[in-house]
């Protein structure tokens, strides 16, 4: 079993929602979805795209079948 190390950036959505900002397991790093936020919590860069580069937000309403509750994404290496 490979170890498994987990690296946070000390935002709050980290503990509100229970997620590592990225993840190492062997030769791999995981990192998720990192938005344009400050070390003291604040937007970076508003209204400027150039300042916010490399940074994904995505807001989902629903799935797109409305019986569906959850979607999960994984990653493998065999």
């Amino acid at each position: 079993m490979r170890q498994r190390e987990r690296y946070s950036s000390g935002a709050k959505w980290e503990s509100l929602v229970g997620y590592s900002r990225a993840v190492k397991v062997g030769d791999r790093i995981y990192v998720t979805g990192t938005t344009a936020t400050g070390d003291d919590g604040e937007i970076v860069g508003v209204d400027d795209g150039y300042a916010q580069t490399a940074t994904t937000m995505v807001e989902v309403s629903k799935l797109i079948d409305p019986r569906m509750f959850i979607e999960i994404e994984a990653d493998a290496e065999l």
